[in-house]
């Protein structure tokens, strides 16, 4: 598919959290939204679009931030501390779901094998397709030390791709209603997915 300057996800498709939702609802226990259907033809809405079920849940506002204004922000300090360990809780046993059983179908094998390799080759791509030939030396450096220092054994897990608490709802006793945005879904080490939750929390704390 030819991207546009309107895209905001490398290599979208929205057949894929589709799939990942309909995994999800038969091969697991993870909170997610039941996925009702599916349409490809643009002809329809403009795009492609799929159906899911709407669930009952809070969400975690970016715009107030969270730590700031909001009914995050208006708990004591221990009952966030839940909030926070409930939703890693509910990540770490999405990352031990067995991916070639049931979601064998994230498997790129075009980037390399499963895991970190595919994971860093899809991100180069993505990153020199935003790149877009402007000026990023922090960035530029970075990726570089990481290819140059790639781990040669981690484990391989389904990653969510962008676990942040604005992506997560949560029911009033504060446990995880549902977990939200599977367009990023990838396989490679789970401490990917924390790595961004924890990014995530650091830049909405500032």
């Amino acid at each position: 598919r030819q991207l546009s300057e309107s895209d905001l996800f490398f290599d979208a498709n929205i057949l894929l959290p589709y799939q990942v939702m309909a995994a999800l609802e038969q091969h697991s226990d993870i909170p997610a939204p039941r996925v009702i259907g599916v349409e490809a033809d643009e002809a329809i809405l403009g795009s492609p679009f799929l159906v899911m079920e709407a669930i009952e849940g809070r969400i975690v506002d970016q715009v107030p931030n969270y730590h700031v204004e909001g009914w995050v922000a208006d708990l004591p300090p221990a009952q966030r501390r839940e909030i926070w360990l409930d939703a890693v809780d509910v990540l770490a046993k999405l990352h031990n779901l067995d991916w070639t059983q049931n979601f064998s179908f994230l498997d790129d094998p075009r980037r390399g094998k499963p895991g970190f390799e595919q994971y860093l080759h899809r991100t180069v791509e993505w990153y020199e397709w935003a790149h877009a030939d402007r000026d990023f030396p922090a960035s530029d450096a970075a990726l570089d030390y990481l290819q140059r220092n790639a781990p040669v054994a981690t484990d391989v897990s389904f990653l969510w791709g962008d676990p942040t608490p604005a992506n997560t709802l949560f029911n009033p006793d504060r446990s995880v209603a549902a977990l939200l945005d599977f367009e990023m879904v990838a396989l490679g080490p789970g401490e990917v997915d924390l790595a961004w939750w924890l990014a995530s929390e650091e830049n909405f704390a500032q």
